[in-house]
């Protein structure tokens, strides 16, 4: 028989419990000294009910005594004693640290069962929020429609007077449509749109902000009747392509030829020629972990780079495949980048931001904001204003927003509103939007002119990971963990098309420079070529 306490076979007369439990009699009695419960059942014990049991054994047996008797071996009976001293002290300092060992485990299963109740409790709280959350929005939807009711009739007619996806296109010369603003409005009322002050009429906007902003605005409003067909329609698998031996983590489109840069675990970035069909160059042979991502330079259509888990960013040729540099300056995992006209920026696990400068590969500078890991990067382009703000993300459910033009080492705002990591994040090509992508499901659209939410747009299933716009900012792509990819309409933040057939989670996304296709990248080893059904 096994004592519970100390759990080796017991070294005197065994004791047992009411409750069927056995142990060393030093033990329990020991144990009883601090506690009125069993060690093993907490069932309310005291040492009256301990019950001894004889099994025949001579205690008396155990005991040490003299080696040798008589007068010529004192010596030898003395040092009998003194390590018969030296067993005892062991053998009471090991029965304390048993009982300490005891009681700490006994504290451990305490403290599990608090965390559970903690865990049940914040569950329930988050519950409670979400139902006030949407009560509120409830009565601002409420609201909202009260004040509709005092509308005048032109109001109406103007927002009537919309296209069949919400676009703003000449009627006709009978309703005075001014052929450059397209939507009948003068200079002023575009001016008041541009503040903020015309009401957007989707349902899906966040209402606890009460800010209500012309979606129409959120996009180039001059993009042409048929691209805005082709970006709205339904799309179609076209081509599956099976290149990489490890999942695919990143693509992107070259932003003036047909070709697909993507980057996977298995330390290989292949650029693919739509147009020959074929593989134009791969980039292989630096990096010595997984890629992240790969982005095409813009400004620089020769250049291409990529991230990894080694902590390094690297340049290369486009046209050669050669190796041009190495940036290192990360402490942790490189998650992403974004090029904007000589800068490049990099987001990485060490909770920090570094920019680069392409042509002397030295670094700029270095941002220190985020209280987590930092995943996505996108620079402003210009539109709106003159561009060049820098927005990343972050598992710490933060948006901040950079200025390197000024030099600040200190973010000029930030966005809250998802309540897990965020992991995609892109401007529209006007500027004037932002989309960011979060594990808590969600996509949210924000105006950089107030820096206010506008959408959000919650149709996945799964994790929101990495967002893309469309050329003019007509349509948004969303990429998730739930094995899909979705098309928004940025007028009515509707989904418009799911688009099926990934056997994994889907990580990114990027348009065709003219919107005529787009590519997925997903963790099934593949990336996927769809097109609008015309």
């Amino acid at each position: 028989m096994k004592c519970r306490i100390c759990f080796e076979e017991r070294s005197e007369v065994p004791t047992v419990t009411p409750c069927g439990h056995v142990f060393c009699h030093k033990h329990i009695l020991e144990w009883l000294k601090q506690e009125s419960s069993c060690p093993v059942c907490r069932r309310h014990l005291n040492t009256k009910q301990l019950i001894q049991v004889y099994d025949g054994k001579d205690d008396n047996d155990d005991k040490l005594g003299p080696l040798y008797k008589g007068d010529q071996e004192g010596s030898k009976v003395s040092e009998s004693d003194t390590v018969q001293n030296i067993l005892t002290k062991l053998q009471t300092g090991w029965d304390k640290n048993i009982m300490i060992r005891t009681k700490l485990n006994a504290r451990l299963g305490k403290l599990e069962q608090e965390n559970q109740e903690l865990k049940k409790q914040l569950q329930a709280t988050l519950l409670e929020l979400d139902a006030q959350t949407k009560e509120k929005q409830k009565l601002a939807d409420e609201l909202e429609e009260i004040a509709m009711v005092g509308v005048n009739s032109n109001d109406k007619e103007k927002v009537g007077r919309r296209g069949r996806n919400g676009s703003r296109h000449d009627i006709d010369d009978d309703n005075n449509i001014d052929s450059k603003n397209g939507d009948g409005s003068s200079e002023d009322e575009d001016e008041e749109m541009i503040k903020g002050s015309a009401t957007s009429p989707s349902p899906m906007l966040d209402k606890k902000t009460r800010y209500k902003v012309d979606s129409s605005a959120l996009y180039d409003s001059e993009i042409p009747r048929d691209m805005e067909d082709l970006l709205l329609s339904d799309y179609k698998l076209v081509e599956t392509y099976d290149l990489h031996t490890d999942p695919v983590h990143g693509v992107d489109v070259h932003p003036t030829r047909p070709l697909v840069a993507s980057a996977s675990w298995d330390r290989t970035c292949i650029i693919y020629d739509l147009e020959r069909d074929a593989i134009m160059t791969t980039l292989k042979g630096q990096h010595r972990k997984g890629l992240y991502a790969a982005k095409f330079a813009k400004d620089h259509p020769n250049l291409v780079g990529t991230v990894s888990s080694d902590q390094t960013c690297r340049l290369w040729r486009l046209d050669n495949g050669k190796h041009l540099a190495k940036f290192s300056g990360h402490e942790d995992e490189v998650n992403g980048m974004a090029f904007y006209e000589n800068m490049l920026a990099t987001a990485s696990d060490d909770r920090t931001i570094i920019l680069w400068d392409i042509e002397t590969h030295r670094q700029i500078d270095r941002y220190e904001g985020h209280r987590n890991s930092v995943y996505g990067l996108c620079f402003q382009p210009p539109g709106y204003s003159r561009g060049g703000l820098l927005a990343s993300v972050s598992f710490d459910w933060m948006t901040l927003i950079w200025d390197p033009r000024e030099g600040r080492q200190k973010p000029v705002k930030s966005l809250e509103g998802h309540r897990d990591d965020i992991i995609g994040v892109d401007f529209s090509p006007n500027g004037v939007a932002l989309a960011t992508g979060s594990d808590d499901g969600t996509c949210r659209v924000w105006d950089c002119r107030m820096w206010r939410p506008t959408a959000v747009l919650s149709d996945h299933e799964g994790e929101c990971k990495r967002v893309s716009f469309s050329p003019y900012g007509r349509a948004l792509a969303t990429t998730s963990g739930d094995g899909t990819a979705k098309i928004w309409d940025m007028y009515t933040y509707k989904c418009i098309d799911t688009l099926l057939g990934h056997e994994d989670h889907v990580f990114d996304v990027a348009w065709g420079q003219n919107g005529d296709f787009l590519v997925t990248g997903c963790h099934d080893r593949k990336w996927r070529l769809w097109k609008p059904v015309i």
